[in-house]
């Protein structure tokens, strides 16, 4: 029930999470420190929405008036209500619901995304898009990211979190989190207290392990199996029971996350499915190959750079915005046997795209023998783009490498006047004992 007895006890659970984490390990605590604001008055607030013709969501307001007007909470905290600032009309019903399709998503977007260049999109047309986006929703918080944490205003869906991508992308579509305002606000500081991880919070399933093994056996949806096994990771200590049940978990559907799963909480077990996938799904291996600890890199060291070299679809950028390739040559550079030979093949291939080429060149420059790499470092100053060249610049101004002097005094002529490029080619010539040429 939603009342003053609620209120007090939301108040105790921030209490409570403040406690539990006295070293505000949490994201966002160092900021919001569990700290609640004052109140608002509730006739404040209803004047408010009265003057700018806009609707608070209902368990927001009942927050902001009897709990805390913003502070502690997920992320960085709860926006709290400027009495004083304007709002923007929400009234209309909400685009943004649970109903939503990719579709429909991507229609909206089209004026917007349809151009590499946002600009193409006249002004007054993006502004009644992203009004049309957030009609019917609030924003109380930010995961940040270019993320907003909205709450639906109007509609069957009233108080539903939703979380938002601004950067409107096709691939955004709204995360439905499946909780309302005061469920969202709750479950958090419980998850908190009890210990578990909050990172991602509202994105996982809020359940007990053995709640959400059930679940799993119950629901034949692949992407709600991988939703349940995304929310263990909640937990820091799974019980034998659970972990019995990573070991049983399907290779053919469940692979990446199994693996995720048995790194994470049975390394030994874990590192020898690593070692079986690098054969059998090379792709599920490398994506969760982050988690495979440093020291045992060096014996998978082969079967990497040969990945490297023959992955296919190893450009394309999948995993948080990485790709196949970037998770290589990171992983690589973690192993003391990588040279700059290693990477100067992969170089050599034909189909790379640029973020590979700089990707490789940031690790070429991580390899003890970097400076053997001259003439690749020189020939992507002279010839690749800003970022290519920059990126070469970059990983080599450090060492000594006179045979780039000429390369370096060439990009002083053209980029002096470009922060970025000069600051990192004065490091170069004060590493080769030269001084800064004059303009």
């Amino acid at each position: 029930m939603i009342d003053a007895q609620y209120a007090a006890y939301l108040r105790d659970l921030v209490e409570q999470a403040s406690l539990a984490d006295p070293k505000r390990n949490v994201f966002g605590a160092s900021e919001h420190q569990y700290r609640l604001n004052p109140v608002l008055s509730l006739q404040d607030v209803q004047m408010y929405q009265k003057k700018y013709n806009m609707k608070l969501p209902s368990e927001y307001v009942f927050f902001i008036t009897q709990v805390g007007n913003g502070g502690a909470g997920p992320y960085s905290g709860l926006h709290p209500l400027d009495l004083n600032k304007p709002a923007c009309e929400n009234i209309g019903l909400p685009f943004v619901t649970s109903r939503l399709t990719r579709d429909q998503w991507t229609a909206k977007l089209l004026p917007i995304c349809s151009e590499e260049d946002f600009r193409e999109c006249p002004d007054d047309l993006y502004e009644q898009i992203e009004a049309e986006i957030y009609q019917g929703t609030y924003a109380i918080s930010t995961p940040g990211g270019g993320y907003q944490i909205i709450a639906l205003t109007n509609g069957e869906e009233q108080n539903r979190i939703f979380y938002l991508d601004t950067d409107w992308n096709y691939q955004g579509l709204p995360y439905d989190t499946g909780m309302t305002f005061l469920e969202w606000y709750e479950n958090f500081f419980r998850e908190v207290i009890a210990g578990n991880c909050v990172d991602s919070y509202g994105t996982r399933i809020i359940k007990t392990q053995e709640e959400l093994i059930a679940a799993f056996g119950q629901t034949d949806d692949l992407e709600r199996k991988n939703n349940i096994l995304d929310s263990f990771i909640r937990f820091p200590a799974p019980t034998p029971q659970t972990i019995a049940f990573f070991r049983d978990l399907p290779e053919d559907t469940c692979a990446g996350h199994k693996l995720s799963l048995l790194l994470r909480y049975d390394t030994e077990v874990g590192l020898e499915l690593f070692e079986h996938l690098l054969a059998a799904n090379p792709e599920a291996a490398i994506a969760n190959s982050m988690l495979v600890p440093k020291n045992n890199l060096p014996e998978y060291y082969n079967t990497l750079l040969h990945l490297l070299y023959h992955i296919e679809h190893g450009s394309e950028k999948k995993y948080r915005y990485l790709s196949l390739h970037d998770i290589l040559l990171y992983r690589l550079s973690e192993c003391p046997q990588l040279r700059a030979k290693d990477i100067l093949m992969f170089l050599e291939k034909n189909s790379l795209t640029e973020d590979d080429i700089k990707t490789a060149l940031y690790t070429l420059g991580l390899v003890p023998d970097k400076a053997d790499a001259a003439d690749t470092f020189a020939h992507f100053m002279k010839n690749g783009s800003y970022w290519v060249a920059y990126a070469a610049l970059q990983a080599i101004s450090q060492t000594q490498c006179r045979a780039l002097v000429p390369v370096y005094r060439a990009m002083w002529e053209r980029y002096h006047e470009d922060s970025c490029m000069a600051s990192n080619l004065r490091i170069a010539f004060r590493t080769n004992g030269i001084r800064t040429p004059r303009v």
